[in-house]
């Protein structure tokens, strides 16, 4: 902390923004890698233990007898530890005395707790400086790692990222833009960008259970390749640039524009005292909407656990429940989108002085940027991975400033996070301990 309490100066932030950029890509390629080796750790997975093809892994929860090399169900935790010693026997219904094998609950803890968790803990540490969720990281370390099954994976990833997102929202909001006087979160990106994310991510989960896993691997080997190639090329673009850091109160007339008499200049006051302090009907807007969110997910189920209200899947009630976030997520854009765009248009009459990386939300943007994310929605709900891992480098091409668009990207992490988090701890597939 040699720049500690010293003036910001351009070199610094040009320091900053590459370090960003740099931890976003290390965490890309981290993730890469503990994909490629979690689809490559188990190639037997799912094959009947026989002599024939050899596999030492049952389906389902059984064991595989080493003596006859059958399929079977467990009688003691010994049978189970004799291939992993994560499992335990526990029983297939309180009443019966066969049981199947499962993870062990966290007591007592085991070496691979320990280390597996301090591993989990350096991998928060990277998704949260670089504002990514941690999804690619957390589950395949749980799988790797925990030998955690991935249904067993996603809820407690789930959990682990929603924490790590009240965390650094906390910290981030408090934190003021490095070019002017108002918050480091975009809230109104957020607001746009949010809402067809998770309309796009609706249809994404369908097309899952369409998709062969293979194809569904592959996309997401190229999609990591992909967003690791454009955070590079950002990063080197980032690399040595200079020029005047400029704060907003201390703007001239020229780079506001031309403001054409004393009221416009008063109206560009009004704008910039309004942007200090993030309005309470945004944050209500966002809530009602995860609130929404929730009920919708609650209803539907899924993930192999069962909908509250007793809505049978694929029945008509179901595809109602599926499809009406659809027409709630665009008619929320839809609103946000002539919020932003008349106070755009009132920014450009006034001449209001426009920072490095803000986004000008014409007509053009407010088609284009909710489509894209609706496409980004599709992307990471058919692979399972979190938003972070799409809308931080999103945010990223939009033009966002590094340190701007990771604490914008972790506050949409927070509600997708909370939604998911949520919902599992309601239906009881998340296990409390881990």
């Amino acid at each position: 902390q040699s720049t500690w309490g010293l003036e910001c100066t351009t070199e610094s932030i040009v320091h900053l923004k590459e370090h960003r950029l740099l931890m976003r890509l290390l965490v890309a390629l981290v993730s890469l890698a503990l994909v490629a080796a979690a689809a490559s750790s188990n190639p037997t997975y799912g094959l009947p233990c026989s002599e024939e093809n050899g596999a030492t892994v049952c389906t389902g929860g059984l064991f595989c007898d080493p003596i006859s090399r059958f399929c079977g169900n467990c009688r003691r935790d010994i049978d189970c530890q004799f291939w992993n010693s994560e499992f335990v026997c526990k029983p297939e219904s309180p009443t019966s005395s066969l049981g199947l094998c499962r993870h062990k609950s966290l007591g007592p803890l085991s070496s691979v707790d320990i280390w597996g968790s301090v591993l989990l803990a350096l991998g928060s540490a990277l998704a949260a400086g670089s504002g990514l969720g941690g999804g690619g990281l957390f589950v395949p370390l749980l799988v790797l790692v925990h030998s955690f099954s991935p249904s067993e994976a996603i809820p407690i990833s789930k959990a682990m990222i929603f924490g790590s997102a009240i965390a650094s929202t906390a910290l981030n909001w408090s934190l003021r833009h490095p070019r002017g006087d108002r918050p480091l979160i975009d809230v109104d990106a957020s607001l746009m960008l949010e809402p067809m994310t998770l309309s796009g991510a609706v249809v994404g989960v369908l097309l899952n259970v369409v998709f062969p896993p293979w194809l569904v691997l592959v996309l997401l080997v190229a999609l990591l390749s992909y967003t690791t190639y454009r955070t590079a090329l950002k990063a080197m673009s980032s690399k040595g640039k200079t020029g005047d850091v400029k704060k907003s109160e201390h703007a001239s007339a020229a780079e506001r524009g031309t403001i054409k008499d004393q009221d416009a200049d008063e109206q560009v006051r009004e704008l910039l005292s309004e942007e200090r302090t993030v309005p309470r009907w945004k944050l209500g807007a966002a809530f009602v909407m995860w609130l929404c969110v929730v009920t919708l997910s609650l209803a539907k189920g899924g993930g192999g656990a069962p909908s509250l209200f007793g809505i049978t899947q694929c029945s008509p009630a179901y595809w109602l429940v599926v499809f009406v976030t659809l027409p709630l997520t665009i008619v929320a854009t839809w609103l946000m989108a002539r919020y932003v765009q008349q106070r755009n248009s009132l920014k450009n009459q006034v001449g209001y002085p426009f920072l490095d990386g803000d986004i000008r939300w014409d007509a053009n943007n407010t088609r284009r940027i909710p489509a894209i994310c609706f496409v980004a929605g599709i992307v990471a709900g058919l692979m399972g991975i979190g938003g972070g891992m799409i809308k931080g480098p999103l945010l990223l091409e939009l033009g966002l400033l590094p340190e701007v668009a990771s604490a914008t990207s972790t506050f949409m992490i927070l509600q997708t996070s909370a939604t998911t988090t949520f919902s599992f701890l309601v239906l009881g597939v998340l296990p409390l301990d881990y």
